[in-house]
C-alpha cells in the first residue's frame, strides 16, 4: 500500500473520533449558522468554507485539520498547474515536434519552455517524459 493510501486510511480513522456529532445535530440549520457567526469573528474564512462544503464536510474538515496551517495556492498557480498538465498530457498522447510547436504557439511560450515544463511535470508525477 502506498504512503498516500496509508495517510488517507489514517485520516479516515481520525474522522471516527470527531466529537461534533456528539454535540449537535447538523440538521439544525440555525446551530450551524450560529456557529459560523460566532466562530467567524475569530476565523474569517469559515463562512466561505461553509458556502462550498456541506455542514458535515465542513465540520469534518475543521476537526481533522484543527490547529494546522493550510496553504492554498493562488489562482495563478492553479491555472499554471492546469496548463502544465495540459502540456504534459497532450504530449503523452502525441509526442512529436509538431505537438511541441502547437503547444508553444497555444501558450505563447518557447519550445524549450514546453520541454522543460514536460520534464518538470514528469518528475513531479514520477513518470517518464513523453519527449526526448
Amino acid at each position: 500500500m502506498s504512503q498516500q493510501s496509508d495517510d488517507i486510511k489514517k485520516s479516515e480513522n481520525l474522522l471516527n473520533y470527531i466529537p461534533y456529532n456528539k454535540l449537535v445535530s447538523l440538521a439544525k440549520k440555525e446551530y450551524v449558522a450560529d456557529f459560523l457567526i460566532y466562530a467567524s469573528t475569530k476565523y474569517s474564512l469559515l463562512p466561505e468554507v461553509a458556502n462550498v462544503l456541506s455542514p458535515e464536510q465542513m465540520f469534518n474538515f475543521l476537526f481533522a485539520f484543527a490547529g494546522q496551517t493550510i496553504n492554498i495556492p493562488d489562482q495563478k498557480a492553479i491555472l499554471g498547474a492546469f496548463r502544465d498538465l495540459d502540456i504534459f498530457n497532450s504530449l503523452v498522447i502525441n509526442p512529436n515536434s509538431s505537438e511541441v510547436n502547437r503547444l508553444a504557439a497555444k501558450y505563447q511560450v518557447t519550445q524549450q519552455t514546453i520541454k522543460s515544463t514536460v520534464d518538470r511535470v514528469a518528475e513531479a508525477l514520477g513518470k517518464d517524459s513523453p519527449i526526448k
